[in-house]
């Protein structure tokens, strides 16, 4: 529907909402190709992207296999330890490590947050306040990365700068 009434700003947020829930290469090839034809900045498809919609792809498969093996090493550590059996200092601190790891692992997607710009210009700052000086200004449709967010301003990352954005100016994917 907003292919067809021109809101390629929206088209583009819609479209990232399903990829984010169920990534598929097909949804990717039409955000690449819309972007493309406006011109925007954000939506190249490099390695990282690959690696995400891979590993969001098969993430359940993947992260079933490596707690699989979490817990077959922690159920021989505690086995060794019901045995009295000598259990070396390097292998309790391995397998805390890769759990840990683990830990880290199954929650990584859920620290990579995207955003669309919404404004026809939003105007980026280099801190959090609307006295602060503008550094750049961008327009409708391209795509950020929120790196976090306070009141209403959100930490972006664009163009290799650590900037802020109004949260109002952004469409946050969840």
């Amino acid at each position: 529907i907003n292919e067809k009434q021109n809101d390629y700003a929206r088209e583009l947020y819609y479209l990232s909402m399903i990829y984010n829930r169920q990534p598929r290469q097909a949804v990717l090839n039409k955000i690449t190709e819309t972007a493309a034809n406006y011109n925007l900045s954000g939506y190249e498809v490099d390695d990282f992207s690959f690696i995400f919609l891979f590993f969001r792809k098969y993430s359940l498969y993947f992260t079933l296999f490596l707690l699989i093996v979490g817990i077959y090493a922690f159920v021989v550590l505690v086995q060794k330890k019901r045995h009295n059996e000598l259990i070396q200092r390097r292998h309790t601190w391995v397998v805390i490590l890769y759990l840990s790891t683990l830990l880290i692992l199954l929650n990584l997607p859920d620290f990579y947050q995207i955003g669309i710009i919404n404004k026809e210009t939003a105007f980026l700052r280099e801190s959090p306040s609307s006295a602060a000086p503008v550094k750049k200004a961008i327009s409708r449709g391209n795509k950020v990365i929120v790196l976090s967010e306070t009141d209403e301003w959100l930490q972006i990352w664009w163009d290799e700068h650590a900037l802020y954005a109004r949260k109002l100016d952004v469409w946050a994917i969840q």
